[in-house]
């Protein structure tokens, strides 16, 4: 059986300095360009093995929705044998075959895009091809400029927990030290009592029904200690479109600085979508989740 295919949800912007491109640049930039080659930098490769491939335009829920691959072209595999005589592992190198590559669906005029972030032999993940992205941004116009975000904002992370039909929310925090502050102050006021250093918990929603921050209730307690930087919190849950999402808990330190810094740099947003009966169908339904999820006021750039 088919498994769903995750997406990360990213911002961008892409460009020359103060001249940020539209749909229609973009799409005639990545045309220019497929197929062609470039050198990855620090990559083992001796040839070019970067390209972008087959972009295509359309227009979904009135906004224009570009989707191209980008991808590693394979020139060398290794297999891994047995010397049963020195009894030792050899490592062999043969010519390789094949393009290793990720899906990107992109909405210029939010400035937001979802890469897919797939495993196996057919794939190099998102973090990898958004790298290549760049490269090929760059290489292949000089003085050009591809950023990506693949963090979300606490913005982001407080519009998926209004959005979203939350079915578990997990979370790590500890008390104020030495500022008490409004929200978070139950919990906070809790932990000093029983002399708490740390609490971890996963709240499970009931069958059939969603989790709510509400006011002074233990969710919306621990977003006030997390915003604060005393702790870190993570959730799934159900777009309104119905599928499956998850922003992962970032790792917990004990140290306000520290998590701070890692909620500032931003955990990826992941959306799941299930197998679809074409690949055109499956870029409607990321582009549905993508223009739902970032099309509002406060979200656009």
């Amino acid at each position: 059986m088919a498994r769903a295919t995750p997406y990360i949800f990213a911002r961008f912007k892409v460009g020359f300095e103060e001249d940020d491109w539209d749909g229609a640049r973009l799409f005639k930039a990545l045309r220019k360009v497929k197929g062609q080659r470039f050198d990855q930098p620090y990559s083992r490769s001796t040839v070019p093995d970067t390209l972008a491939m087959a972009p295509a335009s359309r227009t979904i829920g009135g906004f224009q929705v570009l989707h191209w691959m980008v991808g590693h072209k394979v020139m060398v595999r290794t297999a891994i044998d047995y010397d049963d005589l020195n009894h030792v592992l050899k490592v062999n190198t043969f010519p390789g075959e094949g393009v290793r590559y990720e899906d990107f669906i992109a909405i210029p005029a939010l400035g937001v895009m979802a890469i897919s972030d797939r495993t196996g032999e057919q794939h190099i993940g998102a973090k990898n091809a958004a790298a290549r992205l760049q490269t090929v941004v760059r290489k292949g116009f000089p003085g050009a400029e591809i950023i990506l975000d693949l963090g979300v904002s606490e913005d982001d992370v407080e519009a998926a927990l209004k959005q979203w039909t939350v079915r578990e929310f997990s979370f790590t925090v500890r008390p104020f030290n030495p500022t008490v502050r409004r929200q978070g102050q139950k919990v906070h006021e809790a932990l000093v009592d029983e002399k708490g250093a740390v609490f971890r918990g996963v709240i499970k929603a009931q069958p059939g029904e969603g989790l709510e921050a509400k006011e002074g209730g233990f969710i919306n307690e621990a977003i006030g200690l997390s915003r604060a930087g005393y702790g870190q919190i993570g959730f799934t849950g159900e777009t309104p479109e119905g599928q499956v999402a998850q922003f992962k808990k970032p790792e917990f330190s004990q140290d306000k600085n520290k998590n701070q810094k890692v909620r500032d740099k931003g955990q990826p947003l992941k959306v799941f979508i299930e197998p679809q009966p074409s690949a055109k169908k499956d870029i409607e339904e990321i582009a549905k989740a993508l223009i739902s999820f970032y099309d509002r006021p406060a979200s656009k750039n």
